[in-house]
């Protein structure tokens, strides 16, 4: 693309940053390696960071201000606020976990951490498996993360039993030393998902789709 004006050139390094920030080759139009540099966090941060800045430029003063919602950040944690989690001394489930990374985090436009990203992080690093059961499936620990300080707990309630997955003190220590890891981790998953979300709606639908399967 050959670019001339002011105009042309912010578009060009617009579409340069989001690619890279997406972790595609800006001209080759392939994934980067997951060793690139610009696929670590706080280079994806950087470059979503000024795209935002960039796009808000490019907004007249003032102009719908009073009911846009603040962009959304990639969640991350900064160096004080992970200093400043609160660890539990009592063996605590993941959503008490990153209900307490949630509380740390200073700046109400970034995006909050979800559980299912830590648990999916865990399996993904086989620290945790799936398994299935008659009434579904659920994440367990395997040896390693029994290990680590992941256990089950099963429990009486008035009317049910079930079981709980826990996290000592030492394995909340894990997550928050690759805390990093896991902000790449959900930064990747919700791309995945958005991309998903693409394709399935751009697929054509036939009324006589479901005639047409097998």
């Amino acid at each position: 693309m050959a670019v001339g004006t002011d105009a042309e050139k912010l578009a060009e390094a617009k579409r340069l940053l989001k690619a890279l920030a997406n972790g595609e080759h800006p001209f080759e139009h392939t994934k980067l390696s997951e060793n690139d540099i610009t696929n670590d966090v706080r280079v994806v941060r950087g470059l979503f960071s000024v795209l935002e800045l960039l796009e808000q430029g490019e907004r007249p003063s003032g102009a719908g201000d009073s009911k846009r919602k603040p962009s959304s950040v990639d969640f991350f944690l900064s160096e004080e606020e992970r200093e400043a989690f609160a660890y539990s001394s009592e063996d605590i489930p993941v959503t008490e976990l990153t209900k307490r990374i949630n509380e740390t985090v200073r700046d109400p436009a970034r995006r909050k951490l979800q559980y299912k990203e830590v648990t999916g992080w865990l399996v993904e690093k086989g620290l945790m498996e799936i398994i299935s059961l008659e009434t579904g499936w659920k994440r367990v620990p395997t040896d390693a993360g029994m290990a680590l300080g992941i256990r089950v707990e099963h429990r009486r309630g008035i009317d049910r039993e079930y079981d709980v997955v826990l996290y000592s003190e030492e394995a909340q220590h894990f997550l928050l030393d690759h805390i990093e890891e896991i902000a790449l981790f959900a930064t990747e998953r919700r791309k995945r998902k958005k991309e998903e979300k693409r394709r399935e709606a751009a697929k054509p639908t036939s009324p006589f789709g479901g005639l047409l399967e097998d």
